[in-house]
């Protein structure tokens, strides 16, 4: 067992017994571990009384029975004021005392804004689609080739920016990154963007006729998995730069590779050496 006849620290705050000048009440011990709270801290947290801080335990605290250095402490003595409901006994400490709901320690008070919850999203999204369902089915209405309709298409230079366009343009730039799907102001990772409720001429250079070849080259390459840049050349001017022709010529033509392999084309080589 643990006692005060020498220095020690208090559990909550570390001042030293010693250099404790509250003398109201008698040193105060947990009786789960033995350890010293000084007055201090038992007058601004009475629930020490019923709660240990160092084993995390709800229990009946009470002082140690030693008479030379510490007496049983007398509980009544504080003001009952002080001493909240919750804290009385160890039934009523477990069902009224709650941990905050996050909605507390995030409020508006810290300048910090709560996330939406799941339902609250699908709720706004219903209720605009009851505002305007006509304008939501054109939307979902349109296909990938009909996004220029929707808009006015803006080849991206070096100069571009976000802000500079939806300055140019007189859209917002919440609407240029939700129709582009962007997520942040780069707009250096789009060869063109889609500038919505916009009607007008575009306020852009059309691209050059050999940077339109070169992005169809790009598109057959990554649908036909031609890792090739000449042979993919080749193909398009076959086809005549028809990407679906020559995607469809290319698989062709690996697959009666495959169904040719070089083994055979070895063993014709060796048995025609033979008859010579």
């Amino acid at each position: 067992m643990r006692s005060l006849a020498g220095p020690h620290s208090c559990l909550t705050c570390r001042v030293l017994s010693s250099s404790s000048s509250s003398n109201r009440f008698t040193p105060f011990l947990t009786k789960c571990c033995n350890r010293w709270i000084c007055n201090k801290c038992l007058q601004n947290n009475p629930r020490f009384f019923n709660y240990c801080p160092f084993c995390h335990r709800v229990a009946d605290i009470s002082s140690s029975s030693s008479s030379d250095t510490i007496n049983k402490i007398n509980v009544e003595s504080l003001n009952e004021g002080e001493l909240s409901a919750a804290y009385k006994n160890d039934d009523d400490f477990m069902k009224n005392v709650e941990p905050p709901s996050y909605r507390e320690i995030f409020s508006d008070d810290n300048n910090q804004t709560i996330l939406p919850t799941y339902d609250d999203v699908l709720r706004g999204l219903n209720s605009a689609e009851q505002q305007h369902p006509q304008q939501d089915e054109k939307k979902q209405g349109l296909r990938d080739d009909e996004k220029s309709e929707y808009g006015v298409i803006h080849y991206v230079r070096k100069e571009d920016t976000l802000p500079g366009l939806a300055f140019k343009y007189g859209v917002d730039i919440a609407d240029i990154r939700k129709a582009n799907r962007l997520f942040d102001n780069n707009v250096f990772a789009r060869a063109s963007l889609i500038i919505p409720n916009y009607f007008g001429p575009s306020l852009s250079e059309k691209q050059s006729k050999g940077d339109e070849l070169k992005s169809l080259i790009k598109r057959f390459q990554l649908r036909s998995k031609c890792v090739d840049p000449a042979e993919a050349k080749y193909y398009m001017e076959q086809s005549n730069y028809d990407i679906d022709s020559a995607t469809q010529a290319y698989r062709d033509d690996v697959l009666w590779e495959m169904q040719h392999s070089r083994q055979e084309n070895r063993n014709f080589c060796s048995k025609s050496k033979k008859i010579e």
